[in-house]
């Protein structure tokens, strides 16, 4: 049987007590603001102007624009979500507005990955 570490001891747990719920990997994938940045322009989904403005918290690219704009929230909601792109520390991959931006460029869930791991 294997062995965990519980309150300072080793003890014996069965297998199917170490069995977890699957956690997707997407889960994981965060970069900050400017790392997002610059990976989105490194991949030619903005120009370094736009990805300078955004890792600085002053502007967001025109597509994040446009696509928040093109949902059907409300005037308060589409702010929120502006303001939460322009001021957000960290990027997560798993983030409603990461798979907004994904398919406004038509972009696979592969190449979405491909953002947050380089």
């Amino acid at each position: 049987m294997p062995k965990v570490l519980k309150n300072g001891a080793l003890v014996e747990v069965s297998d199917a007590q170490l069995d977890r719920p699957n956690i997707d990997p997407r889960e994981a994938m965060t970069l900050t603001r400017a790392e997002f940045a610059l990976a989105t322009a490194t991949a030619g989904l903005i120009t370094d102007a736009e990805a300078l403005a955004w890792a600085g918290g002053t502007a967001l690219p025109q597509f994040a624009t446009d696509a928040i704009e093109a949902t059907q929230g409300t005037s308060a909601e589409k702010l929120a979500m502006k303001i939460e792109a322009l001021t957000s520390a960290n990027v997560r991959r798993t983030a409603p507005t990461i798979a907004l931006l994904g398919a406004t460029l038509n972009m696979t869930d592969a190449q979405i990955d491909a953002l947050f791991t380089g």
